[in-house]
C-alpha cells in the first residue's frame, strides 16, 4: 500500500490533513486525558491505569495518521472482491462484436461493480475529456489504484495496447493470470481470518481477565468498585466494537445469496415465517414477563426460541442454494453445446436440457424454459431464473453469459470461460465457509466461557458480600485490618454488576452473530436464530453456575 497515494486519494494535501484532522483530534485526545485525570485522581493518577492516560491520546492520534491508509486498504478489497467476475465479463465480451470495437468499449460494460466500475469510469474520463492515450490512462489509474490485482491487470493492459495485441487474444491470455492472482490473494485473505481470530479470541480473554479483577480488586484495595466495573465494561464493549469492525471492513462478505431486486416465492414465504414467529416471540416474552419469574436470561431465551424457525428453515434453503452451484458449470456448458453459434437464442438448447438430471438446478431450468418459450423478454427470463435459485453466482454468471450471448459471442467458447472460473470462485467460497464454520464453533465457546467465568465470580462475590453482612468483627479488630492497608472488611457494591453483566453477554452474541454473518454470508434469518442459540447457550451456563456455586457454599 502506497502511503502517498492513500493521502492523495483524499483529494488534500498531507501537511493540510496534519494541520487540520490529525492536530485537532491529537489535542481532543490530550483533553479527554485531562478530564478524566481531573475528574479521578486517586484512580488514574495513583494506579497502574494512568497508562491509559497516555495511551488515549497516542491511539486517536496514530488512528488519525492511518485513516487513509485504512480507507484505502478497505477500498483495495471491495475491488479485489468483484475481480473475478470483472475478468469473466471481459473474457466473455472479448469473444463477441464488442471486442472488434476496441478495449474501451468492454470496460464500457463494468459500470455495475461499484468501486471496480469506479476504477473503469476514472480511465474512460481521461481518455474522453483529457484526450489521454488508452495506455496512459490506464497507467496512471495503476498507480492510484489501491488494488494490487487491479494495478498489474492495468499494466499489463498498457503494454498490450502499445503492442497493439487484439482485445480477444489478451483477455482470453488474462483469464488464467487475474484468476491464479485472485486465488492467491483469496488464500491470503483467509490467512487473515486466522490470525483476526486468534487475535479476538486473545482480546477477550484479556479484557475477562480484567473484569474478574475489577471485581476482586475491591475486597482487597479500597477503591470504588463501581466505577473500576463500569470502566472494565466500556473497555469490553470498545474491544467488542473495534473487533467486529475489523472483521467487517478487512474479510470481503462471503456471497451465497442473490442480490436484486426481484422477489422468489421462497423469499416470500422465508418472510412470512418470519412475520409469524416473530408475533409469537412477542406473544411469548410478554406472558413470561407478567406471569413468571424467570431471570432475564431465561425469559429472553424462552421468547427468542420461535425465531429458530425461520432460522432453520433459510439455512436448508441455503443448502439447497449451494447444491445448486454446483450443477450450474454442468448446466452452462451443456446450454453451449446445444445453442446455436453465434445466437442469443436459447430455447431449444434449454428444452433440451429441461429433462436432463441436474439435481437442485432441474425445476429452475425448467421455469427458464417456459419462460423463454413464451418468447416476451428473455433477459427477464434469465433475471427470474437466477432469483428463483437464490444464487448469488448463477445469478451474475448466467447474467456474463446472457450478455456475451447478445452481443453475437460464440457460445461454447464463452462458456468455457464462465464454467472455469465459477468452479474456481465456487471451491474458494468453500473454504471461506468451513473457516467460518470453524468460528462460529469457537465463538459459541467463547460466549459459554464469558459467562460461566462472570457469573461465576459474580455468586462468589455475593456470597462473600453476605459474610460480610453475617459475621460481626471483634471490637477493635477492624482497625488491626485496615492498618494492613490490603484487606477489605466491608462489603462491595455490586448491584450494577449483574446488569453490566447481562449487556456483556448480550453484546458479545451480537458480535458473534454479525461476523459469523459477515464472514459466512448467510441468510439474516440463520443469524437471528444463532442469537437465539448463544443466548441459550448463556442462559443455561447461569443456570448450572448458580446451582454449582450454592451448592459449594
Amino acid at each position: 500500500m502506497d502511503v502517498e497515494n492513500s493521502y492523495k486519494n483524499l483529494n488534500i494535501s498531507i501537511p493540510r490533513y496534519i494541520l487540520l484532522t490529525v492536530v485537532p483530534l491529537a489535542m481532543t485526545g490530550v483533553f479527554i486525558s485531562i478530564i478524566l485525570a481531573s475528574l479521578y485522581p486517586w484512580l488514574f493518577l495513583d494506579t497502574f491505569l494512568i497508562f491509559l492516560l497516555y495511551t488515549i491520546p497516542i491511539f486517536i492520534t496514530v488512528t488519525a495518521l492511518l485513516y487513509p491508509v485504512i480507507k484505502d486498504e478497505i477500498r483495495g478489497k471491495k475491488i479485489d472482491k468483484d475481480m473475478y467476475l470483472f475478468i469473466t465479463r471481459l473474457g466473455a465480451l472479448s469473444a463477441s462484436d464488442v471486442s472488434e470495437r476496441g478495449f474501451k468499449e468492454l470496460f464500457g460494460e463494468m459500470a455495475m461493480y461499484d468501486e471496480l466500475g469506479a476504477e473503469m469510469k476514472r480511465i474512460e474520463l481521461m481518455v474522453d475529456q483529457w484526450n489521454m492515450s488508452l495506455s496512459e490512462a490506464s497507467r496512471i489509474v495503476a498507480k492510484n489504484t489501491p488494488s494490487d490485482l487491479l494495478s498489474d491487470f492495468l499494466e499489463r493492459l498498457a503494454y498490450a495496447l502499445e503492442t497493439h495485441t487484439r482485445p480477444k487474444d489478451f483477455y482470453k491470455d488474462e483469464q488464467e493470470t487475474v484468476m491464479s492472482a485472485y486465488s492467491n490473494e483469496y488464500e491470503n485473505m483467509l490467512f487473515r481470518l486466522d490470525v483476526l481470530q486468534e487475535l479476538y479470541i486473545a482480546s477477550i480473554t484479556m479484557v475477562l481477565f480484567a473484569m474478574v479483577l475489577s471485581i476482586i480488586v475491591p475486597f482487597v484495595i479500597d477503591v470504588n468498585s463501581e466505577i473500576v466495573i463500569t470502566l472494565t465494561f466500556f473497555l469490553f464493549m470498545i474491544m467488542s466494537f473495534i473487533s467486529c469492525w475489523v472483521f467487517l471492513k478487512l474479510i470481503p462478505r462471503t456471497r451465497i445469496w442473490y442480490q436484486g431486486d426481484l422477489r422468489s416465492e421462497m423469499m416470500d414465504t422465508l418472510d412470512q415465517v418470519f412475520i409469524i414467529c416473530l408475533l409469537m416471540s412477542v406473544f411469548v416474552t410478554t406472558l413470561l414477563i407478567f406471569f413468571s419469574n424467570l431471570s432475564i436470561l431465561t425469559t429472553v431465551a424462552v421468547g427468542l426460541t420461535p425465531l429458530m424457525v425461520p432460522g432453520i428453515y433459510a439455512f436448508m434453503e441455503e443448502n439447497q442454494i449451494i447444491r445448486r452451484d454446483y450443477n450450474f458449470s454442468s448446466f452452462i456448458r451443456s446450454l453451449a453445446g446445444n445453442t446455436p453459434a453465434q445466437t442469443g437464442d436459447h430455447v431449444t438448447g434449454v428444452g433440451k436440457l429441461r429433462f436432463h438430471d441436474l439435481g437442485k438446478l432441474r425445476e429452475n431450468i425448467r421455469a427458464l424454459y417456459r419462460r423463454l418459450k413464451m418468447n416476451i423478454d428473455s433477459e427477464s427470463s434469465w433475471s427470474y431464473f437466477g432469483c428463483e435459485t437464490g444464487s448469488f453466482l448463477i445469478n451474475e454468471f448466467s447474467s456474463i453469459f446472457l450478455t456475451a450471448s447478445q452481443h453475437g459471442a460464440h457460445p461454447e467458447e464463452t462458456a468455457t470461460i464462465i464454467s472455469d472460473n465459477f468452479i474456481k470462485v465456487r471451491d474458494l467460497r468453500e473454504k471461506k465457509i468451513t473457516r467460518a464454520k470453524s468460528l462460529q464453533s469457537v465463538l459459541y465457546g467463547v460466549m459459554a466461557i464469558l459467562t460461566l467465568t462472570l457469573v461465576i465470580v459474580f455468586l462468589i462475590m455475593e456470597e462473600i458480600n453476605d459474610m460480610f453482612v453475617r459475621v460481626e468483627m471483634p471490637a477493635g479488630f477492624e482497625g488491626v485490618i485496615s492498618e494492613m492497608g490490603f484487606i477489605r472488611t466491608a462489603p462491595v457494591e455490586l448491584a450494577s454488576y449483574y446488569h453490566l453483566l447481562l449487556i456483556m453477554v448480550f453484546s458479545q452474541a451480537i458480535t458473534s452473530v454479525v461476523i459469523c454473518w459477515h464472514i459466512k454470508g448467510e441468510h439474516k434469518y440463520i443469524s437471528l436464530g444463532k442469537f437465539s442459540v448463544m443466548i441459550w447457550i448463556a442462559a443455561v451456563i447461569y443456570f448450572l453456575a448458580e446451582r454449582g456455586v450454592s451448592i459449594i457454599f
